[in-house]
């Protein structure tokens, strides 16, 4: 996933773990990338 998004995979741990928030950008990306819905991604 973190090549997919061009981000570090500390930065998709810390998505995951719920200590950051992943940018528009990124949510955009998850969307367009893996057909998730950026409102989920958002919360």
């Amino acid at each position: 996933m973190a090549e997919i998004l061009n981000v570090s995979p500390s930065r998709i741990s810390e998505y995951l773990n719920g200590k950051s928030e992943p940018t528009l950008k990124i949510a955009r990306q998850l969307r367009n990338e893996l057909g998730i819905d950026a409102d989920i991604i958002l919360g």
